[in-house]
């Protein structure tokens, strides 16, 4: 399968855990938009894109609305994911500061 990632923003603040939000493209046929970059203590993960709601008893649910089916699939997004946050962050770094 053919990834390409966009990194759409990343987030520098170090409390944050909240490292980027990417958008994925598979095989130049789909896009997935959303997918969010995580930093724990445990290391680092993907985030799907969800939908939240409440149930009939009140309860606050989550379902991710995209998902890879194996823990292959989720190795190769996310290996994808972490390169393209690797060169954004090395690209931003020799950038120069814009003059003052």
């Amino acid at each position: 399968m053919k990834t390409t990632v966009k990194i759409r923003k990343a987030f520098e603040a170090a409390d944050s855990k909240i490292k980027a939000i990417a958008s994925i493209t598979l095989d130049d046929l789909f896009v997935v938009h959303g997918v969010k970059l995580i930093e724990t203590d445990k290391g680092r993960f993907l985030a799907m894109p969800s939908e939240n709601w409440q149930n009939a008893q009140g309860e606050n649910m989550r379902k991710d609305v995209f998902h890879p089916i194996s823990q292959d699939a989720r190795k190769q997004l996310e290996k994808a994911v972490f390169e393209a946050y690797e060169g954004y962050l090395a690209k931003s770094k020799s950038e120069p500061e814009p003059c003052k």
